[in-house]
């Protein structure tokens, strides 16, 4: 597991965000020159230690001279390693050289190309930053653009790219313009440490709720956020997690308005008495202030801290250790809280801890914004006329909007294992990141599935360079992922292929995985890959042959073998692979004795001009 993060994976330098994951395309909201140099100075020192090449474009409120000498600071070489072309740190006005036509393909192209030359001079790959604070109404659709191509071109590569938005000069539009293009968006607060609240409670635990207080039964107008909340799968996990992570024994997520403060789920091994559905008067708890101060309150130690030791919350319910964490929608009104509490105390305040509540925070707000997403694509569904073309655009959408969830998810796994655990909540955290690899191909898959249907079909970025290594980076996650399989490979291109190597390289992975679940347990897989006439790819594996009729229908969707059960998918990976085929001009072939099963992809050397 700690070999297929290296390779795919990159430390980040973010405390809230520990990994990213290479081909990662990252949205930064800042307000200030500060907030860009605790996110940044610590973004590219990382990427300097990894052994990447960095590329920094800044712009005020954070000028060139005040980046480099932040980074200074940090890295006392930074001279050296500017001089070897390790790190390049521009103004903004020089590198998208304002005053002339804005070229967004022509901008991508010379991204990708500098990735390329990292690659070949030996770093581990790119790492970019652009303050895009000069982009106004003018330049903003053709920003747009060039923004989406970059998420397009980041896919596969050894590239890691952030874009720097000033929230306060960019309306609602805007900022969900910038949502929409981005894999994830990080948005900083003035404030970089929790604001800290505790308490005078001398009770010697928990105090059970007074009855008058303690609701059973879901409130009223609050039953579709308890049953919304109560549908996340993952919520007893987060809950659980944080209980163990921590070491305290009551956490919870609540539903707070000015007027109630009502409990949506719970993880209760302290007896505190609190049910889903179960209420609180708002003005008797601390997660009425984190509403109105918009910002998390930690607390360690009631008992020591002069500010809270007499606040009448830890007095009238008798914890010692809390934390509560805001829930923010997309739209950035407040929905809730994340919280726990504990009679004993806790170190709470440690930026870890922060890091994976607002992580959770997140993914739990990403989810309420799903459920959202889906009850009102089913209402759509009404006129059945349109029943298929709105479910394959909802499903491209929510593709989408899974991936920040699913980023949320490893960098919470990734925290996790950096932190104490034992052997059965590292057992815990490693499923996590493994269910998150998954989830992440899956969506692969429906967005690729999803754009065959919708028409616009698989784009392809054709190149005469990289196919091998990609190819190659495909059997080893394979081996990775496989480690007690044997998988042989004969690989020789004699001639150059103009192909999209991050598209043959999947098509080769969904070949092999497909031949690792159905073929033979014990007998080798073989990966035949020639370029003299034609380019020629080939998968074999012995095992049960495939029936004649059911050969014609293998490359359908959601057609799946009789194969074993802990290999759950959704019948899409030799779909994608005709896909793929397709797109690339050739053609996918299948033969299946009872001496083995081969598939073949063949295709031109190039396309015809």
């Amino acid at each position: 597991m700690r070999a297929l993060d290296e390779q795919s994976h990159a430390p980040s330098g973010i405390p809230a965000l520990p990994s990213i994951t290479w081909g990662s395309h990252i949205g930064q909201l800042f307000g200030s020159g500060a907030d860009l140099h605790d996110t940044l100075v610590p973004y590219f020192r990382a990427g300097l230690e990894n052994n990447e090449r960095c590329l920094w474009v800044t712009d005020a409120p954070f000028s060139a001279d005040e980046a480099r000498a932040a980074l200074r600071a940090v890295v006392p070489d930074l001279e050296s390693r500017e001089a070897c072309g390790q790190i390049e740190i521009q103004d903004s006005a020089a590198f998208y050289k304002n005053g002339e036509p804005f070229r967004p393909a022509a901008l991508v192209a010379g991204l990708v190309q500098r990735e390329r030359d990292a690659v070949s001079a030996g770093y581990r790959g790119l790492r970019t930053n652009g303050n895009c604070a000069w982009v106004g109404q003018t330049h903003w659709n053709a920003f747009l653009d060039y923004e989406s191509q970059v998420q397009d071109a980041v896919r596969g590569r050894r590239l890691i790219c952030m874009c720097s938005y000033r929230h306060d000069a960019i309306d609602g539009d805007e900022t969900r313009d910038v949502l929409d293009r981005h894999h994830l968006v990080l948005r900083n607060t003035r404030s970089s440490q929790p604001r800290t609240a505790l308490c005078d409670a001398n009770a010697p635990g928990i105090a059970r709720l007074p009855q008058e207080t303690r609701i059973g039964e879901p409130i009223g107008d609050f039953q579709e956020d308890v049953d919304a909340i109560q549908a996340i799968a993952a919520v007893p996990t987060i809950l659980q997690v944080i209980c163990r992570t921590t070491g305290m024994g009551f956490a919870a997520i609540a539903r707070v308005t000015p007027q109630r403060w009502v409990c949506l789920a719970v993880h209760d091994e302290i007896g505190f008495g609190l049910k889903p559905g179960g209420e609180l008067s708002v003005a008797t708890t601390l997660c009425h202030e984190v509403r109105q101060a918009r910002d998390v309150v930690a607390i360690d130690h009631v008992a020591e801290d002069a500010r809270y030791r007499h606040h009448h919350t830890p007095a009238r319910y008798g914890f010692q250790s809390y934390i509560s964490m805001p829930v923010f929608l997309r739209d950035g009104s407040f929905y809730g809280t994340l919280c726990a509490i504990d009679p004993k105390p806790a170190k709470v305040t440690d930026p870890a801890v922060i890091g994976m509540f607002r992580m959770f925070s997140d993914l739990i707000a990403y989810h309420i914004e799903a459920e959202k997403h889906l009850a009102k694509a089913q209402a759509d569904l009404s006129d059945a006329r349109l029943v298929n073309g709105l479910r394959e655009q909802f499903i491209a959408v929510l593709g989408h909007d899974l991936r920040n969830p699913m980023a949320a998810i490893s960098a919470g796994a990734t925290l996790l294992r950096m932190s104490g655990l034992g052997e059965r909540e590292r057992a815990i955290s490693d499923a996590i990141s493994r269910s998150a690899t998954h989830m992440t191909a899956l969506i692969d898959d429906i967005s690729d599935l999803t754009r065959v249907r919708l028409g616009s079909g698989i784009t392809l970025r054709r190149t005469r360079e990289g196919l091998e290594p990609a190819l190659q980076h495909a059997v080893e996650e394979m081996r990775l992922a496989y480690p007690r399989r044997r998988i042989e490979t004969a690989i020789s291109l004699a001639h150059p292929v103009e192909a999209d190597p991050v598209y043959v390289a999947r098509l080769l992975s969904n070949l092999l995985k497909n031949a690792l679940i159905y073929g033979s347990q014990t007998e080798p897989v073989s990966v035949t890959i020639s370029a003299d006439d034609d380019f020629v790819l080939s998968v074999s594996n012995a095992g049960p042959p495939i029936a004649d009729s059911l050969k014609a229908g293998v490359f359908s969707p959601f057609t799946r073998g009789a194969g074993p059960d802990d290999h759950p998918g959704l019948g899409l990976g030799l779909f994608i692979v005709a896909e793929i085929a397709r797109a690339h001009g050739g053609s996918i072939d299948l033969t299946s004795t009872d001496h083995a099963t081969t598939f073949t992809f063949r295709m031109p050397l190039a396309i015809d001009r």
